[in-house]
């Protein structure tokens, strides 16, 4: 994939329909929940940057995604990304944050537990977020209808706590309470 159909991909992916991301609503939480964007969960003074400036990613737009090169690379980047930081200070609040799910236990008809992302993940040229970028989800009870491929809203409680999944590290654990699609007509992109 080369770097213009990669941007127009991402371009996509953040303006993309407004379908139902899952069948199953639930009533709106009695706690106060802070909305969250992505960028107040990495701590204050750390920047992804930092890690990207170490590895040469423009001389890899062009490579096939089987090359040995990118697939080194992307490894060696992914590992780097694993170590970013939490805040510890995010620990225990209640918040509502939205993203795309990557599913970790159970089917789309019932999932118990999934990666919540700032983006979709479907690349080999592009790299996965950082550990502080991504949430773990658990469910007490199945989840209905869940669609990867529709950004949605979750409200839960936040565990500054990393830990390993069969999708990398993730840098927090949220503690389901509600799911609601996210409704790109209507939110500003800044949100994001």
């Amino acid at each position: 994939m080369n770097r213009r159909a990669l941007l127009t991909a991402a371009a996509f992916a953040m303006f993309a329909g407004t379908g139902p991301a899952c069948a199953q609503e639930q009533a709106p939480p009695a706690v106060n929940y802070s909305p969250m964007r992505w960028h107040d969960l990495a701590p204050g003074g750390w920047d992804v940057r930092t890690i990207y400036s170490k590895f040469e990613l423009t001389s890899l737009w062009d490579l096939p995604e089987d090359d040995p090169h990118l697939r080194r690379v992307m490894h060696d980047l992914a590992a780097a990304l694993d170590e970013a930081p939490s805040d510890r200070e995010l620990d225990g609040r209640p918040v509502k944050l939205h993203g795309f799910a990557i599913v970790l236990k159970g089917t789309s008809d019932a999932v118990r537990e999934f990666l919540l992302v700032p983006w979709q993940v479907a690349c080999a040229h592009t790299p996965p977020p950082a550990a502080n970028q991504r949430v773990r989800v658990i469910a007490a009870q199945p989840l209905r209808g869940l669609d990867p491929n529709r950004a949605i809203y979750v409200w839960g409680r936040l565990a500054a706590r990393t830990s390993t999944t069969s999708a990398g590290k993730a840098g927090y654990t949220l503690a389901f309470e509600r799911l609601e699609p996210y409704d790109w007509q209507t939110t500003r992109r800044a949100d994001w």
